[in-house]
């Protein structure tokens, strides 16, 4: 379950600035995690217990994340967001 969490705020944080929602840091800001998934391929992540969403800028314009049921279901709640 903390995997599946930790790759859904990856996903969140990678879409984020994909849409320009948000100014990358600078590389030796960001701290980030190793871990391997369960292909055994090394992941490496944002680390949430060192980061927050205080650290970036506000978002400048207005957008929605939509989530699959199935993930919803995996979670136990639905992760969806609007946001203006």
């Amino acid at each position: 379950m903390q995997l599946l969490l930790r790759l859904l705020l990856a996903f969140i944080f990678a879409i984020c600035l994909a849409f320009g929602l948000g100014e990358r840091p600078a590389a030796a800001e960001l701290e980030t995690v190793t871990f391997e998934n369960e292909n055994g391929q090394t992941v490496e992540a944002p680390d949430w217990s060192e980061i927050s969403f205080s650290d970036f800028p506000a978002i400048q314009q207005s957008g929605n994340l939509q989530v699959g049921s199935g993930l919803g279901s995996e979670l136990g709640y639905d992760p969806s967001r609007s946001w203006q």
